[in-house]
């Protein structure tokens, strides 16, 4: 087939980069050059992160609730000048901690499911992979940490990327200060996946953006930006007078306070359309390439038939101030933002995330007000007196807060009026609405005691505590679900990431098969199905997805486990108690329960999981054994009955049975592939081109 010249979309005639700096234009190819953000579309995204700052300030009084700073600076001051004593009794904090605490304890671990039924091996592969992954970037304590954040504030990020220093474990999953992150307010999802562009706003010294931007032209940016000579603003000189919005901005690009002489360097990851050729692949649909040979090859095949389409891609821009550092393509797989927020509740009416906190402050107020009340009642004396009774007013208060007090009255004035108020403490009504206030704090998210194992539930039965419990993870059901989607699309990036980097070509995946056997099964190879077709296992094109297990795997879990089957031993007769002791071993926490388990099993004469798979491997290699020396035998025997043939006897029936002599020999070797995991060596060292098509 003749080779045909595909014409992407080009650059319109005339048009000129939009990318504008200081000095002059960033320097980017023509293509690319109309995706780029230019300074006037920036400088909007910054006007809205200024814009709506109420639920940020919200969040982070409901932040410093939890810590126990939950009086303001008037409050303090008003307290401090009546003498009433600033006491916190920071009921927030167990309930927060528990709905924290019940998702640590009942951790999952993600799951791979493909879409293709015959690759069951990589299936347990690829999970083993996300699992080595997940321990290795520590995804399970990032995920903690923004779940926690996400209940007190409202909102949390996770950032997943690779890791640039080449000692460490190359990709990463971190945790990213919510303060320092904007998005466009004009999303309505929940996950936020309809937002047009984020904004994370960070400081750095200008030796480490230095050593970052390594072009002579970004040096120059990184020294002078934010100084007397820079004279690039947001704004035209006219306006630059009458809006100064911008020097307000907690996250201001240039301080010269800060150590080092810090700027704040603004990312910026922004999605735009892209006008394109597709190609539809059994993997789904890819962006079609002429530059890569595969693709042409699969084309001039007939493979495959590109069809233009517009889509979405993500880029990535640094900014410090006004000035463009870098405008690329995000380098995040899959047209995938690499940022995952974490967000507990959103409010209808202004789009502004919200946590359990906010609705506890007003009773935690009420709490303190109380509590604070009855101190002050407690250790407070009024004196009621005529004013010619006492001889020193500043003496009197002095002395009636002191146990040998003594207050010097008027002798000439004996007929006046004096009293003293020890005030008889809290009142029954104020004790009441105290004590209500603490009990129903949690209340509000339809949280009841026995959640945070209080200890008014001790009158209870069993199962009525069970029953509230159960009530209460119902309420939290939203919140949950949040998290749970925002983890797994953490850890669908995760897996995202490291097939990328394993490519298209082959490469051994070892992992452990139900049995706990080790196995090795090699991707980006030709592979033989269950029914005798051949197909290409191509790890970057199956369809697949990441879940959630059901069962948690935390060590509190197991123990639980563990602890049901030991109880259900208990109950059982002898005999039934030796068939499940392996079982036991295997389910509990010792390092060698597999030892133990096996020896169990040999000692009682059992059948392990693993016997059995050697059973079967030992059979398929008898087969094997047998089947070669039937075929050598009937080989000779064919060569014999060729050689001393009679002058009757046709050719046609000697090469029928030498056809069905190699299809015997054809079964051997098709065995032995199985039994070697499916390895088969590409021929000269590389796939032939029909191969490679098929690769693609």
């Amino acid at each position: 087939m003749a080779a045909t010249v595909i014409q992407m979309p080009t650059r319109e005639a005339g048009e000129t980069p939009r990318i504008l700096l200081g000095d002059g234009a960033m320097p980017v190819s023509a293509d690319e050059a109309k995706y780029c953000a230019d300074r006037k579309r920036v400088a909007t995204w910054r006007s809205q992160c200024l814009d709506r700052q109420q639920w940020r300030r919200d969040s982070a009084k409901a932040i410093e609730y939890w810590d126990g700073n939950q009086f303001d600076s008037y409050t303090a001051a008003l307290y401090r000048e009546r003498g009433i004593p600033l006491i916190a009794h920071n009921c927030i904090k167990r309930w927060i901690n528990s709905v924290v605490g019940m998702q640590e304890r009942n951790l999952t671990d993600g799951l791979v499911k493909l879409e293709d039924s015959n690759f069951q091996a990589l299936e347990l592969a690829l999970g083993q992979e996300l699992k080595e992954a997940e321990r290795m970037t520590r995804t399970d304590r990032a995920c903690l940490d923004a779940l926690d954040t996400m209940i007190k504030g409202g909102i949390g990020w996770v950032e997943v990327g690779t890791n640039d220093d080449p000692f460490e474990y190359p990709d990463r999953v971190e945790i990213m200060p919510w303060r320092e992150m904007y998005w466009d307010r004009s999303a309505v999802k929940a996950d936020l996946s309809d937002s047009n562009w984020f904004r994370r706003a960070r400081f750095y010294s200008r030796d480490d953006l230095m050593l970052w931007f390594s072009q002579d032209w970004q040096q120059q940016i990184i020294e002078k930006a934010g100084t007397e000579s820079d004279t690039v603003s947001w704004f035209e000189p006219e306006r630059l007078e009458r809006d100064e919005r911008w020097w307000r901005d907690p996250n201001r690009w240039s301080s010269y306070g800060q150590p080092n002489d810090a700027v704040a360097l603004s990312e910026n990851r922004y999605r735009v359309w892209v006008q394109g050729y597709v190609v539809d692949t059994p993997g789904g649909p890819q962006v079609f390439d002429p530059q890569n040979p595969d693709h042409m090859a699969a084309y001039q095949a007939g493979f495959v038939q590109p069809r233009a389409a517009t889509y979405r891609r993500v880029r990535q821009s640094f900014w410090l101030g006004p000035h463009c550092l870098v405008d690329r393509w995000n380098p995040v797989p899959n047209h995938e933002v690499g940022w995952v927020p974490f967000i507990c509740y959103i409010e209808d009416q202004t789009g502004s995330p919200y946590g359990l906190i906010r609705d506890m402050i007003a009773l935690q107020d009420e709490i303190n007000a109380t509590k604070a009340k009855a101190h002050w009642s407690l250790d407070s004396t009024t004196i009621i007196a005529d004013d010619d009774r006492i001889m020193n007013w500043d003496d009197a208060r002095e002395a009636v807060n002191r146990r040998d007090g003594a207050i010097q009255l008027n002798p000439a004035a004996r007929n006046g009026y004096f009293e003293l108020d020890r005030h008889a403490g809290m009142t029954e009504q104020q004790y009441k609405m105290h004590t209500d206030a603490v009990n129903k704090i949690g209340y509000v998210h339809g949280l009841d005691d026995p959640f945070a194992g209080s200890p008014n539930t001790k009158d209870q039965s069993g199962v009525a505590l069970q029953t509230l419990a159960a009530q209460s993870i119902n309420c939290l059901g939203k919140p949950i679900a949040h998290y749970s989607e925002a983890r797994r699309k953490v850890l669908d990036l995760l897996l995202t990431q490291r097939i990328a980097r394993i490519g298209g070509a082959p490469h051994p995946m070892r992992y452990k098969d139900r049995d706990g056997t080790a196995k090795t099964v090699v991707v980006n190879v030709p592979v033989q199905l269950a029914d005798g077709s051949q197909s290409f296992l191509s790890l970057p094109e199956l369809k697949r997805q990441v879940v959630l297990d059901e069962t948690p795997s935390t060590p509190t879990y197991r123990a639980q486990q563990f602890k049901q089957i030991v109880e259900t031993l208990r109950a059982m007769p002898p005999e039934a108690q030796a068939i499940l002791l392996p079982a036991m071993f295997e389910m509990s926490d010792l390092p060698s329960r597999d030892v133990y388990a096996d020896m169990a099993r040999q000692m009682l004469g059992l059948a392990g999981p693993k016997n059995e798979a050697e059973a079967l491997e030992a059979q398929r290699k008898a087969e094997l054994a047998a089947r070669g020396e039937e075929a050598t035998v009937a080989l000779a025997e064919a060569k014999a009955a060729s050689e001393g043939a009679k002058a009757e006897e046709t050719v046609s029936k000697i090469d029928e049975r030498l056809a069905k002599i190699e299809k015997m020999l054809a079964e051997r070797d098709a065995i032995r592939q199985d039994i070697e995991h499916q390895d088969i060596a590409l021929a000269g060292g590389g796939p032939d081109k029909l191969e490679g098509v098929l690769r693609w």
